[in-house]
């Protein structure tokens, strides 16, 4: 048997609309800055914090048109990444920004990760040093 043009042309609609595009996730950038700055600044590399040093962080999501349930976790890395802590927020259109502060961890590897239910929505690594062992 062979398929009409319509026939054919209503498959590839359906096969279309059903697939998942990529237009759902979650998407967004982080954003660091010192609490004396005024504004954040996105930074493509690892950001690198002394152990004294107290930096705030901020991650804005793109284009928000429902409330999310979003989970922060906070991991070091040991010999596996190991959570140090954990809050959960929720964000909508009109409240799309997660703020966070890095300070009184012991130096290290660390990286910040955002979560809903399953799926990481980002993840963002940073070091903290002392600066006292190089002196």
């Amino acid at each position: 048997m062979v398929a009409s043009p319509v026939l054919k042309g209503f498959i590839l609609a359906m096969l279309a609309f059903s697939l998942p595009w990529g237009c759902g996730k979650l998407q967004g950038d982080f954003g660091f800055k010192s609490p004396a700055e005024e504004s954040y600044r996105k930074v493509s590399e690892i950001p690198e914090i002394g152990v004294e040093e107290r930096k705030l962080w901020a991650f804005v999501f793109r284009d928000l048109s429902d409330i999310h349930e979003i989970g922060v976790f906070i991991m070091k890395k040991e010999a596996v990444w190991v959570e140090v802590t954990h809050f959960k927020t929720q964000v909508t259109r009109e409240g799309n920004t997660i703020h966070g502060a890095i300070e009184g961890f012991p130096e290290g590897r660390y990286k910040i990760v955002l979560v809903e239910k399953k799926d990481i929505i980002a993840e963002k690594e940073f070091l903290i040093y002392n600066d006292e062992e190089n002196q």
